[in-house]
């Protein structure tokens, strides 16, 4: 089974059980909290994806990282240590908050540009992006001096690319022709 497979059957799960108890909102926001952890502290996926260390030692570390979890949050980590499906985590919580998105009617954008947007120029683009797709839009930016100027709005799969560079090579191209 791979390991896409895996986190969607066990993020679903943990999401229909936090829906059933009512505290969906309080599952989430420890998942929103502990997910850029396996982003930017690859030492702790490790520790918890070594198979040296007990459950219980990796049950230890976790309560000590993570000390806020709710009681289902906690019973849902002891369980994906005792199924030892713990290089999976990141993609669980990913998959779940992905779940919890789609419920609250969220979408996540990415807005690469090459200086800095004020912040008219995002409520300006949230707001043309939430008439597009009928969705709340959270956005957020990146800096990347390679496109040269304009943006590129990424989606989902969908990129919307208006970057001088993309437009450049559009040029090239018909011009190679």
């Amino acid at each position: 089974m791979s390991n896409y497979t895996i986190a969607r059957r066990y993020s679903s799960a943990l999401f229909k059980a936090a829906e059933e108890k009512g505290i969906l909102a309080a599952v989430e926001s420890n998942l929103t909290q502990i997910a850029p952890y396996f982003k930017s502290h690859q030492d702790l996926v490790s520790i918890l994806s070594n198979p040296v260390l007990t459950g219980e030692e990796k049950l230890i570390i976790l309560k000590k990282v993570f000390p806020f979890f709710d009681s289902l949050t906690s019973d849902f980590f002891k369980l994906i240590i005792e199924k030892k499906r713990e290089p999976q985590l990141a993609e669980i919580v990913a998959q779940f908050l992905e779940l919890a998105d789609k419920k609250n009617g969220i979408l996540r954008a990415l807005a690469v540009t090459t200086s800095t947007l004020t912040d008219d120029q995002k409520t300006a683009l949230i707001k043309k992006l939430t008439d597009m797709t009928g969705k709340k839009i959270v956005l957020t930016t990146q800096l990347d001096s390679e496109i040269k100027g304009g943006l590129i709005v990424k989606i989902g799969d969908t990129v919307y690319n208006s970057s001088v560079s993309h437009r450049l090579e559009i040029i090239k191209k018909r011009l190679m022709n």
